[in-house]
């Protein structure tokens, strides 16, 4: 009797029920920044909470494995994110990189970003 070749799991399939929970936090804290923004109405945080929607749609990628959009969007989108953030966060805004209050926000958006980096640069590319 002949055996069936099952396809071999790469890094993508072993990671993608983490890019699912991730997802969904990612989008809690989205929808909590929505709901902090209709209380006080503030034209860099609803920027802000725009320039986010699209890594939403990338982890939703990345966790389902469904491509959206074209290579080049993505790399463009990655590294607008990242300086969009730096400038943002730690220029505009005079954060810290290492107080205690910032350390879970910063810990979460630096999860964003390999998330889009691997979107963006490796999964694309399959």
């Amino acid at each position: 009797m002949k055996k069936k070749n099952k396809p071999k799991k790469d890094a993508f399939d072993q990671f993608s029920i983490f890019w699912k929970v991730y997802l969904f936090l990612f989008a809690l804290y989205y929808a909590a920044g929505l709901i902090a923004l209709s209380g006080n109405i503030n034209a860099l945080s609803a920027v802000d909470l725009i320039v986010s929607l699209p890594s939403l749609v990338a982890l939703y990628g990345l966790g389902f494995k469904k491509r959206f959009f074209a290579k080049f969007y993505w790399k463009l989108y990655f590294w607008f994110f990242v300086a969009w953030h730096f400038i943002l966060n730690y220029w505009a805004l005079s954060n810290s990189f290492f107080t205690a209050e910032n350390l879970v926000p910063t810990l979460a958006i630096l999860i964003v970003y390999i998330g889009l980096y691997i979107y963006a640069f490796r999964f694309l590319k399959r």
